[in-house]
């Protein structure tokens, strides 16, 4: 079975790489697809993620505080990019 795993921070890399890859493929037999390892290099990433997760029986998305942290200062930045746009149309 492929699986897919998505991690957002080298704090999660680390985690990641040192339990759960190591428990998934080495214990339980999966074979799983990561994003530095198994992403084919050229293609544009959301391309690579949207053939990892059609491929995939499973998805995994390790989230953490650092994550949370990074979705919410982007859609601070796209809030923040609306309004200067609506700005400049004089909205």
């Amino acid at each position: 079975m492929l699986m897919f795993i998505n991690f957002g921070s080298d704090a999660d890399r680390d985690f990641m790489m040192k339990h759960v890859l190591v428990y998934l493929e080495e214990e339980l037999g999966f074979s799983v697809c990561i994003h530095e390892r198994d992403f084919m290099p050229g293609k544009r990433i959301l391309e690579n993620i949207q053939n990892a997760i059609e491929k995939s029986r499973r998805t995994i998305a390790i989230v953490s505080r650092l994550v949370s942290c990074s979705v919410q200062q982007a859609k601070m930045k796209c809030f923040s990019c609306s309004v200067c746009e609506n700005l400049q149309q004089g909205k």
